[in-house]
């Protein structure tokens, strides 16, 4: 940056208060520099007495030619010093070439250049990873430590002095340069459509002018720059109030009830509250196209389209508390967008939900695959939140209370009773249920309890608010958290029109009773009965009886589990009573059979004629395992190539035309499973009675 290496000479003068002074430097015919005040050129003869040069410069008619102004090159490398005086004191600089002035560069521009200079050659050595060898020798270091450590201090120092001539504190001055960074490219471009023309003298300069022109009174706009450094803090306090508000309070150590230490998950614990809404919004959606769509239609299927469906079938008084529970559960969606989230071994960044009119009607139904998983882990990761905040409730009240508060704590802080687990169908959550923490009530709150305190005789000071914080904890408690309990969320799948098959029903049983999983299919006992079954008939009968159970267990399907976690006892209740009979897997098939109603006949299928019947009856958690081996056997029985010939099932094997395609797609969605059975059935008998024939 600098033009000679006379700049030490300048900024003796700025620092012993001749800044602002006018002062040219001047040379004699020898090269020795002089500085001469005033109008900047000598008006009578001057003599060089540096080491005796005795030449002489100016005179009294003041002849261009003999003023003493020198063409000076502009040194090629790094100039700097990186010293103290160096970032403590501001540089300008400016060259006339006779009386036009060609360079004119001002404090504020230059330590500003530099410190964009000095930042940008520090990403350059970071970005290599054994440090830049170009940049070490251009700065004369030995390893890229020192490079960094260098550099690091010029940019520090150039931040600071900057700074300093703005008379910005590092807050306002961060926000000054970030929107000068903002807009720098685009100012550059205007400047320059085609690129810098080149790095010679006039080039530079000229940039270095427009740098000047457009950035000397940037830093001057203080009002500008308070106003976005309120904007920034206003939105960071919108999502970080409570978090503030309670790191006071910890600084403070003033705690006398756990509950506001307890904000570990802020943002997952403020959307809670949205529990009842994504209930009840899916619910609708369920009610209106639970096996009544296919899977593709729904992913084609819009919100927007939904509403005004819902509209034209006669639901437009509804329609208002419909959009409302749309907006809450897009609401909650969004404020847990771009989180990430882990299902198995893989994860993925739950997306934002932008406009209605491309938001797919998948993303409101709960599915084990596709985009359906997301609010299944959006569900999961809001209980999880629920749960761990009242553990944590209770863990640290417990911790907090000695042994003679214990007695009045139990009358006082019923809240605080031992937690007990319960079991809720999401369609069933109410308010009352999740611990729905609400931003402006909790604030609410902290102001009613903020009491101002005065000392006597300073009535005209500053008011200092003083938190009454037992009280301001003590009423979040019972408005948010009293009668609250840890949740286990029943999520119910949504059922496409073409998934309603026996695969598919045995598959949500297993997904929510995993112990069935684990039950093998080939044991001792199914085959014990498999072989009591005296014939191919009973074999389908009993086959058809499974399919029927298996249907009815899907669509009420229930989970029981006994689990210990932290000392709670959560006991995970079923949220059916009519199919209360199931939760217990190790009842008698039998006992299930008799309840859906099945005459004896058909119950004594499954009820083996053999001695010790306490050990070798069915039992529930048999069904799924048991059905996949008389299926089995089902197949290979009635699929048999020595029944039905290939010639006989080579005479099936027709093409269909596109109408008889999405005719037979028709047929098929719209005909129940019993019937599609009888059909298959049918369908076997005569392809054997050809094969027959045939042979």
């Amino acid at each position: 940056m600098p033009e000679n290496a006379h700049m030490d000479i300048i900024r003796v003068m700025k620092n012993t208060g001749n800044e602002g002074k006018t002062f040219t430097i001047r040379y004699c015919p020898n090269g020795h520099p002089f500085i001469i005040g005033a109008c900047g050129h000598p008006t009578e003869k001057v003599i060089c007495a540096v080491d005796r040069c005795g030449k002489e410069i100016g005179d009294l008619i003041y002849i261009d030619t003999n003023t003493g102004l020198k063409e000076l090159e502009i040194p090629k490398g790094y100039v700097l010093d990186g010293s103290d005086e160096e970032l403590s004191i501001g540089d300008s600089f400016w060259r006339f070439e006779g009386k036009q002035e060609i360079r004119r560069i001002y404090e504020v521009a230059c330590t500003l250049l530099r410190l964009l200079i000095h930042l940008s050659l520090l990403i350059r050595n970071a970005a290599v990873q054994e440090g830049c060898k170009q940049l070490q020798e251009l700065l004369k270091k030995e390893s890229a430590e020192e490079v960094t450590k260098f550099l690091e201090k010029q940019a520090i120092g150039y931040f600071q002095l900057l700074g300093k001539i703005t008379e910005l504190n590092d807050e306002l001055l961060a926000v000054a340069l970030h929107q000068m960074l903002d807009g720098l490219p685009q100012i550059f471009n205007r400047w320059y459509p085609n690129g810098l023309d080149g790095t010679d003298l006039i080039t530079t300069y000229d940039f270095e002018k427009k740098f000047d022109s457009q950035y000397a009174g940037f830093f001057s706009r203080l009002e500008k720059f308070n106003e976005l450094n309120n904007r920034s803090r206003i939105a960071m306090d919108e999502d970080k109030a409570m978090k503030e508000i309670f790191s006071e309070i910890e600084e403070k150590k003033q705690l006398t009830n756990p509950i506001t230490s307890n904000i570990s998950r802020i943002y997952e614990i403020w959307s809670v509250k949205y529990l009842p809404v994504i209930g009840q919004w899916m619910r609708h959606v369920y009610f209106h196209y639970s096996r009544q769509i296919t899977q593709q239609e729904c992913q084609l299927k819009t919100v927007t389209q939904v509403i005004e469906e819902w509209q034209q079938k006669g639901y437009g008084s509804e329609a208002k508390s419909y959009l409302q529970l749309w907006s809450g559960f897009k609401t909650c969606w969004n404020a847990l967008a771009n989180q990430t989230v882990k299902n198995d071994c893989k994860s993925f960044t739950i997306p934002r939900l932008d406009e209605d009119d491309k938001i797919s009607l998948e993303f409101s139904t709960a599915q084990n695959k596709n985009n359906g998983l997301i609010i299944v882990k959006i569900i999961q990761l809001l209980q999880d939140a629920h749960n761990t905040f009242l553990e944590d409730v209770m863990e640290k009240y417990e911790k907090t209370i000695n042994h003679e508060e214990k007695h009045e704590a139990k009358n006082d802080c019923r809240y605080m009773q031992k937690i007990i687990g319960k079991n809720k169908s999401l369609f069933n959550i109410h308010e009352s249920d999740v611990v729905c923490l609400d931003k402006d009530q909790v604030t609410k709150i902290i102001q009613q309890w903020s009491l101002p305190s005065l000392k006597y005789g300073a009535i005209n000071k500053a008011r200092n608010d003083t938190l009454d914080l037992y009280a301001i904890e003590n009423e979040i408690a019972h408005r948010f958290i009293k009668t609250r309990q840890i949740l286990e969320i029943g999520i119910p799948f949504l059922q496409f029109s073409n998934q309603l098959n026996i695969k598919n029903c045995i598959d949500i049983i297993e997904e929510n009773n995993k112990e069935l999983k684990k039950e093998p299919f080939d044991q001792p006992l199914l085959q014990m009965f498999l072989s009591s079954l005296q014939s191919q008939s009973e074999m389908q009968r009993a086959l058809g009886i499974l399919n029927e159970v298996i249907v009815f267990v899907s669509q009420n399907i229930k989970i029981f589990e006994l689990q210990i976690n932290k000392n709670y006892l959560h006991v995970l209740m079923s949220c059916c009573f009519y199919f209360i009979f199931f939760m217990h897997r190790d009842k008698y098939f039998v006992e299930l059979l008799e309840q859906m109603s099945f005459d004896e006949k058909n119950r004594k299928l499954f009820m083996m004629d053999l001695e010790d019947r306490q050990e070798n009856f069915i039992l529930c958690r048999h069904m799924c395992s048991l059905w996949r081996l008389l299926n089995n056997a089902v197949q290979s029985t009635f699929v048999d190539k020595s029944t039905i010939d290939n010639c006989v099932l080579d005479t099936y094997k027709k093409s269909l035309t596109e109408q008889l395609k999405q005719q037979l797609q028709a047929t098929v969605e719209n005909t129940s499973l019993r019937t599609t059975e009888k059909i298959l059935d049918e369908w076997r008998d005569t392809a054997q009675i050809e094969g027959q024939k045939n042979e």
